[in-house]
């Protein structure tokens, strides 16, 4: 058996993950200028000095619950880390397939709306130009219609399965499905703005492969060349968001107002803003419109669940939607209205209680590390799940929100199902040594009779 720290990626660990994905945008969210902040974002500014204590806390008990499962889950790594048995491998195609359709025809059914109400190439074509406006018109054509366009968020679980199947000798059955579903993915980030639906593709994808090639490309993954991966990272994600952004909004809205000097200094300040504005409003939120009547966060798949969730709350707590748009439009600016991770806790459960929170929360998420480093079922499948939500910490609580469920949901199922599997082998393999074993004792009881005659 190896050691599980002979396997060990820096950026894959949540214990470098999640500080470097929340402090150096809560810094520069505290020290930047309130004129920054109208300058660059059309905000005030409310994050303070408090505020990040408060994110340096939520840190802190994250790594120490972190430490505790470190503790309790220590063990060897499997030295067939990430194989699976022809059983286990074609139930996980079976169930891969269907997450793939499901995700393709939701796809289909979501483009044919919009190109029903009048989208067309031109206007991709359109965007990539620049033309003012287009943007912003394709992104109304594409209407969602709930519980039947949720079904792409199948994808990121897809991925993960398709990912382990591809390396488990199933790539000439996966790399099509998985290469469809990237294109479309691809589409909805120019014509509706989702960035995320790439990086919850590609987030848990990297995972896995790195993990999977440790070996083979050992002297890249360690050591000081480890570092370059992230950096590496980092450029094509900025890349690729300029790219984006250029048609809905550069071109349309911030070329001519003259506070740029061009479309990667916009970009730069736009990819700061998405995330500084997240912790700026969740302050907002915090210290002026006080703790949530009901958990939002915490529960958001819940009540974004069609037909039931939106009665539910609306029963509940029929004035809170009102109230937070009401502030942000007063105070902050509504196109940027993402609430991070530690304030959407706070809001839901108060600012005391969240480091309780993240004290749980890091035990839970390095228990599945630990569990993904040494080859568990339920480690491979879910952590890739929970490194997405640990980049995006600082922006969103991915993992509560209802664009995360389906892929909950299916994950589940595929650890249901191989635990199935795998309790059926023993079964039959403890079946199997009790009937070797009974010929035996038959033999020996008779034995005994001869001595007792």
């Amino acid at each position: 058996m190896a050691s599980s720290s002979q396997y060990r990626i820096w950026w894959l660990n949540p214990g470098w993950v999640f500080p470097f994905a929340l402090i150096p945008w809560s810094l520069a969210a505290c020290f930047l200028t309130n004129e920054q902040y109208t300058l660059y974002w059309k905000s005030g500014r409310f994050f303070d000095a408090g505020d990040l204590a408060f994110v340096g806390a939520c840190v802190v008990t994250f790594l120490i619950g972190g430490a505790f499962a470190n503790i309790l889950s220590a063990g060897p790594v499997n030295t067939d880390w990430g194989k699976f048995s022809d059983k286990e491998l074609r139930f996980l195609l079976r169930l891969f397939q269907v997450g793939a359709a499901l995700t393709i025809l939701a796809y289909l059914i979501w483009f044919g709306i919009a190109i029903r109400g009048g989208m067309t190439l031109t206007m991709l074509w359109e965007i990539l130009k620049g033309e003012s406006g287009t943007a912003y018109e394709t992104r109304a054509l594409l209407t969602t219609l709930p519980g039947i366009t949720t079904a792409t968020q199948f994808a990121m679980a897809v991925f993960i399965i398709g990912t382990i199947l591809f390396f488990n000798g199933k790539a000439s059955k996966v790399t099509g499905w998985m290469a469809i579903i990237l294109v479309l993915a691809i589409l909805r980030n120019f014509l509706h703005n989702e960035r995320l639906a790439l990086t919850e593709i590609a987030a848990p994808t990297i995972c896995l492969v790195a993990f999977y090639c440790r070996q083979r490309f050992r002297r890249y993954l360690h050591g000081f060349s480890s570092v370059i991966w992230p950096v590496i990272a980092v450029v094509i994600f900025y890349l690729l968001f300029t790219g984006s952004e250029y048609g809905r909004s550069w071109a349309t809205f911030y070329r001519d107002e003259g506070v740029y000097n061009s479309v990667w200094e916009f970009s730069a300040f736009r990819v700061l803003g998405y995330y500084v504005t997240a912790l700026n409003n969740g302050s907002l939120f915090y210290h002026i419109g006080g703790i949530n009547d009901l958990p939002e966060a915490t529960f958001q798949w819940f009540w974004k669940f069609p037909v039931i969730g939106s009665k539910a709350h609306a029963m509940l707590d029929p004035h809170q939607k009102e109230s937070v748009y009401t502030l942000l439009n007063s105070d902050a600016n509504p196109e940027f209205n993402n609430i991070s991770l530690p304030f959407d806790i706070a809001l839901d459960w108060g600012q005391y209680f969240a480091p309780l929170f993240f004290l749980l929360t890091g035990f839970v998420i390095f228990y599945f590390y630990r569990r993904f480093v040494r080859g568990n079922t339920a480690g491979l499948l879910i952590y890739p799940l929970f490194y997405t939500g640990l980049l995006e910490a600082a922006r969103e609580s991915y993992w509560t929100t209802s664009r995360c469920f389906p892929s909950w949901l299916l994950l589940f199922l595929a650890i249901y199902g191989i635990r199935r599997i795998q309790k059926k082998h023993q079964r039959t393999q403890r079946s199997q040594e009790l009937a070797a074993q009974a010929p035996e004792s038959f033999s020996s009881s008779s034995e005994k009779s001869k001595v007792i005659i």
